[in-house]
């Protein structure tokens, strides 16, 4: 579920990330085509004023009337709209004879220029060049010049008029209603002149990388992400129609980021605190299920564990016979049942919590020993024992029988009443193979045949019996015997 409910935040994140990109690369372009339409109407219809111009400086019924008369017939009032600037006619040499601001032509000498010189070399139609400062009236202008000639063909001169940069800032104001939103103009004149200069930006604050320019010069139609005024911003930009003029609307990246952020922000907070919730009530019954496991696999540990000498109890026992009970896991085995000598006898002269010493370091060695051979040892009851071997052979069953007697007899623990001063064990041992089919009744009841010989034919022995015939044997092993056993109670 928290996974769930984090991928749906995830893709829901995802899609307000991408609306954001998507709404801003629209408004961009909207803003360009609009931007690109407006410049393009109005620098053809500033180029049609030059072009009649030049149309009419070749008409010979101008050459005879008055200065007044061919102002008229040579300018119209389109030239003399808001942000264009006056209108020069210049000889071949440059000098200025007709000027559409004043009867009396202003001085003014343009060979110089780049656009003079472009126009004099060759007819590069429509020109329009870098933006300068004109000598008239010191603002920045925009010059566009067309070339007219004589009618052979040679070259006459230029007519040249300029659209002032203001203009721009006028346009952008009427048609970028986004504050967000940065347009940017750039002119290049590299391809008419054949230069390599970078192009000129304008406004030029904020500009833009040298690699970014070049690459928006180069191309039609461009949209990519660069660096500028130091912060990443998203640029589209256009061509305004076959002028060597690009119009570019840059979104900075951190605009496009606060359009889907705070939404970004909402949803995670939604999504984040009942999923950290859900983590912790989880870890929380995580953490419970694991205390209660333990806690129940400490508490099936203690019923199958004798609280007096610590190692495996009476209900162990039964279920370690009942594995080896079954067919399909019947394996060589063997059982030994251990008893501690006159042990009631003990507990009577020396008290019980004497009696309680006895077993525990009684019962520990038989867990070693049991343990050194891969067997378990058990307390079945009182003062009895048991150990239980897997996969042995007979002859190493016996050999750990007689280990255990022999290590609680080294033990030499003081006991009173027995002839030996010291507390015993008797041992019965019942070796079983793959073809026994006796039951875990059988077993204990022959087992404990076993050690009932051992405990009448003298105690402190070991008797092993035989699982088929259910006779017993008295050990090679066997301690000593003393000429009182029978003198002394069981």
């Amino acid at each position: 579920m928290t996974i769930v409910l984090c991928g749906c935040a995830g893709l829901a994140i995802v899609s307000l990330r991408n609306a954001a990109w998507q709404q801003a690369k629209i408004g961009a372009e909207t803003l360009l085509d609009s931007m690109t339409r407006t410049l393009t109407r109005d620098f053809e219809l500033y180029d049609l004023s030059l072009q009649a111009v030049a149309d009419r400086l070749r008409d010979p019924i101008l050459e005879g009337v008055s200065p007044q008369v061919r102002h008229l017939a040579l300018f119209d009032r389109a030239a003399t709209a808001s942000g264009y600037g006056a209108i020069f006619v210049l000889d071949a040499q440059g000098d200025a004879f007709i000027d559409s601001g004043s009867l009396v032509p202003r001085r003014l000498n343009g060979a110089d220029r780049v656009y003079f010189q472009v126009q004099r070399n060759r007819d590069a139609g429509l020109y329009v060049g870098r933006p300068w400062r004109t000598r008239v009236s010191g603002r920045e202008m925009i010059p566009l010049s067309r070339r007219f000639s004589y009618a052979d063909g040679a070259f006459a001169g230029v007519v040249v008029g300029a659209i002032e940069l203001a203009y721009f800032e006028a346009v952008f104001a009427r048609l970028n209603r986004n504050l967000n939103l940065k347009i940017t103009v750039l002119f290049d004149d590299s391809l008419s002149t054949g230069g390599g200069q970078p192009p000129v930006q304008y406004p030029a604050a904020d500009p833009l990388d040298r690699q970014t320019l070049s690459m928006i010069a180069e191309a039609d139609h461009i949209t990519l992400i660069s660096s500028s005024a130091g912060a990443e911003a998203l640029h589209v930009a256009h061509r305004v129609g076959t002028l060597p003029m690009h119009v570019v609307v840059s979104v900075p990246l951190s605009t496009i980021g606060s359009a889907w952020h705070a939404r970004a922000t909402a949803i995670v907070l939604i999504v984040g605190t009942p999923a950290i919730a859900l983590l912790c009530l989880l870890q929380l019954l995580r953490s419970e299920l694991r205390r209660r496991t333990v806690a129940e696999a400490e508490l099936a540990a203690l019923a199958l564990t004798d609280a007096l000498t610590g190692i495996p109890n009476r209900r162990h026992f039964d279920r370690r016979l009942a594995e080896l009970e079954k067919a399909s896991s019947r394996e060589r085995c063997a059982l030994a049942l251990i008893d501690v000598d006159r042990f009631k006898a003990f507990n009577d002269y020396s008290g019980h919590p004497a009696g309680d010493l006895v077993l525990k370091a009684v019962g520990a060695e038989l867990a070693m020993c049991a343990a050194r051979a891969g067997g378990i040892a058990f307390r079945i009851g009182g003062e009895e024992f048991a150990v239980v071997l897997t996969g042995v052979e007979e002859a190493h069953a016996l050999n750990v029988a007689r280990d255990c007697r022999g290590s609680i007899e080294a033990l030499a623990l003081p006991h009173a009443l027995s002839p030996l001063g010291i507390v015993t064990v008797s041992v019965g041992l019942l070796y079983a193979d793959r073809r026994s089919a006796t039951t875990q009744t059988e077993w204990l009841s022959l087992a404990d045949a076993a050690l009932y010989e051992a405990k009448r034919g003298g105690r402190n022995q070991v008797r092993t019996i035989d699982i088929v015939t259910g006779k017993t044997e008295t050990s090679s092993a066997s301690s000593r015997m003393v000429s009182t056993e029978e003198l002394l109670p069981a």
